[in-house]
């Protein structure tokens, strides 16, 4: 692929990768809209990444995919990473695992949960959130492909390891301003209705 092609290439995937993400989360908001329980949502988060892991893991090597746009960059990258696009699947599918156990205990710890999210001060919250995984995600996925299509196949070597330990640094970080973010509301409402 010449320069040109990788750029096309990269800009269609993050239209679709942007448009998969709001799709989800108008999906995840609607459900909310609907009066439908927190836990059921985790649920379903929780099934949902325990599938998405099993066909990933039974395709294996394969860079097929249902998103024809996804199956050209996985063809880009296995062919760019070589051994370290391996690894990198393999990591993915123990991601959407421990999301799924993640979501799946959270459901259960919030099976009986009455928290009311229509309430107008948490419509800004929501909004807050949205932004926020937008940002997270867009770039992520901009360092990531960055990296990929500017380096040399020596350059890789280890990649996955030192992009994973970024990713558990900007976790921790982003928890943080998560939780920080969402005490500190919490704690301002309740002082509020005092």
């Amino acid at each position: 692929m010449n320069g040109h092609e990788i750029k096309n290439l990269r800009m269609k995937q993050l239209a679709v990768t942007n448009v998969i993400l709001l799709s989800c989360l108008i999906l995840f908001y609607l459900m909310i809209f609907f009066s439908m329980n927190i836990a059921h949502i985790l649920l379903v988060l929780g099934i949902l990444c325990f599938i998405h892991a099993g066909v990933r893991m039974k395709k294996g090597g394969s860079t097929k995919s249902i998103i024809p746009i996804y199956e050209k960059v996985a063809i880009y990258e296995k062919e760019k990473l070589g051994d370290e696009w391996y690894k990198q699947s393999k990591l993915k599918n123990i991601v959407y695992l421990i999301i799924g156990c993640i979501a799946l205990l959270q459901s259960y710890m919030n099976w009986n949960s009455t928290v009311n999210f229509l309430r107008p001060d948490m419509i800004g919250m929501f909004v807050g959130i949205t932004i926020l995984l937008l940002i997270t995600a867009n770039v992520s996925l901009l360092i990531h492909n960055r990296k990929i299509d500017y380096s040399s196949v020596k350059e890789l070597k280890g990649y996955t390891w030192k992009s994973v330990l970024v990713a558990i640094v900007l976790g921790i970080v982003l928890a943080i301003v998560f939780f920080t973010f969402i005490f500190s509301y919490v704690i301002s409402n309740t002082l509020a209705s005092h």
